[in-house]
């Protein structure tokens, strides 16, 4: 059975990033759902607004563990775009 709910799903979609461009993925694994980010994506916003992008993050990350278990994943690059396929 998915972890991914209507209810996670919900969550993930209604609170949104405080900033655009800002790029999260939801990772299911076998028994907890993670929040991917990506360095080099949070490395284009300045000092400041990481501050938010946390806090962001944590707000996200609190909301969906009222359903089940979720961690925030970090990892060097983002996926290519899916605008350029080829």
């Amino acid at each position: 059975m998915s972890l991914y709910t209507d209810k996670v799903r919900k969550v993930f979609k209604t609170i949104k990033p405080p900033y655009p461009n800002f790029i999260v993925d939801m990772v299911e694994y076998d028994d907890y759902l993670a929040l991917r980010v990506y360095k080099d994506n949070i490395e284009s916003f300045s000092e400041n607004q990481k501050v938010g992008l946390a806090e962001y993050l944590f707000q996200l990350r609190d909301a969906i563990r009222s359903e089940c278990k979720c961690h925030i994943e970090g990892v060097e690059h983002a996926p290519p775009s899916r605008g350029r396929q080829g």
